[in-house]
């Protein structure tokens, strides 16, 4: 449990913890007096793993999370959207103002990102249908704050996307420090960052940099990082973020800390191999949906076929056309677990001719299929490249 209480603090979301001794609670002192959380949770206490609240405006949502013995009251926060993607007007100043208050803004998208991430460092699992129910449906309470607080607005900006995450990805597992630099350059000048924080320009950006080093902390353990490394980096790195005290230090530390994390998986990566060899892993690795041909790839090396099919086992210890099927897969557990994309659109993408080969292919490598799979991600958290390799 420790890296979720990590997680509560850094996340800045108010968060209450009952156990039978004692309630220890993070990051209320903006709504110190304004909130009777102990009542809410003697009124609304549930044995289930997962209960959202709402108040009867349905504009502030509370996450209770059971665990063994102990009970996570995570929030309020404040939505401005529904489950139906439908926009709530907070332009008639519903939400009135009032001094030292603060309550975390978020989209819809964001809350259930955020409630994701809090079950998967509780090692638990909700399916995805399941989950998405319980934010439509959420449990009508009647907490209130004393005084409504006041949470900024702002329409500008959007979540970051599925493309840029992959570009950036791309760049670090490659190693292209150049291209990390070029990315958080764009993503910045587009102003597409988003709302993260309604407490100034420096906590968002803060936000932003947590949010982008635990992404690619994930691309890290994809690539064989070990567990106890990756989230010690993890920590290590969050740790200095939250020591930058000006927006473009942060920037700046955000940059520095993935460049060091992309040199961090060279570590665990064939650098020993030839140099012909180690051009055709990234090559392969970082566009699986390419489909060279070793015949190809031979020629642009200036090797023959056969000569760099017997030299590409030997150094990676699978072949060329094994490797290349690995590298689907490797893409393909990010598309389902990143995106909404139908397994025949996904397998399409990859290459596939038809459904059941992707199906069959992808349970050969992983011993589950991709709907289990999405259903249950845990199920292959130690899946990596690197076990099938020498």
């Amino acid at each position: 449990m420790n890296q979720l209480h990590n997680y509560l603090k850094i996340s800045k979301l108010p968060c209450a913890i009952f156990n039978a001794h004692h309630c220890q609670v993070l990051n209320y002192q903006y709504l110190k007096d304004s909130i009777d959380i102990e009542q809410i949770f003697r009124e609304n206490k549930s044995n289930k793993l997962l209960t959202l609240l709402s108040d009867q405006t349905k504009r502030l949502v509370i996450v209770q999370l059971h665990l063994k013995n102990t009970h996570y009251l995570i929030g309020p926060v404040a939505l401005n959207s529904n489950p139906l993607g439908q926009e709530i007007d907070f332009r008639s100043n519903q939400l009135i103002s009032i001094r030292n208050l603060h309550v975390p803004f978020l989209s819809y998208d964001e809350l259930y990102g955020k409630v994701q991430l809090i079950l998967y460092l509780a090692h638990r699992y909700y399916r995805y249908k399941k989950l998405r129910r319980q934010f439509k449906h959420r449990k009508s309470s009647a907490f209130e704050l004393v005084n409504d607080a006041y949470v900024r607005v702002s329409n500008h900006g959007a979540h970051i996307n599925y493309a840029f995450e992959q570009e950036l990805n791309r760049a670090i597992v490659s190693a292209d420090a150049s291209s990390i630099k070029k990315s958080l350059a764009s993503l910045y000048q587009s102003g597409r960052i988003g709302v993260l924080a309604d407490k100034g320009p420096l906590r968002n950006i803060l936000n932003f940099g947590i949010i982008a080093i635990s992404t690619n902390i994930r691309v890290a353990l994809r690539h064989g990082m070990d567990f106890e490394i990756a989230y010690s980096l993890n920590d290590r790195y969050v740790y200095y973020l939250e020591k930058q005290e000006t927006f473009n230090d942060v920037v700046n530390c955000i940059e520095n800390e993935l460049i060091d994390l992309s040199s961090q998986i060279q570590k665990y990566r064939v650098l020993q191999a030839s140099p012909a060899v180690v051009r055709a892993y990234h090559e392969l690795l970082t566009n699986p949906c390419a489909n060279e041909t070793m015949k190809e790839i031979a020629a642009r090396v200036n090797m023959s076929q056969n000569y760099f099919s017997s030299l590409f086992k030997k150094e990676i210890g699978v072949s060329f056309s094994q490797f290349k099927m690995l590298s689907k897969i490797n893409r393909a557990l990010t598309l389902l677990a990143a995106t909404d994309k139908t397994i025949f659109d996904i397998g399409n993408e990859l290459g596939f001719s038809d459904q059941a080969y992707f199906t069959n292919t992808f349970k050969r490598y992983t011993g589950t299929t991709p709907n289990q799979f999405r259903e249950d991600p845990l199920l292959l958290q130690d899946w990596s490249i690197q076990k099938f390799m020498n």
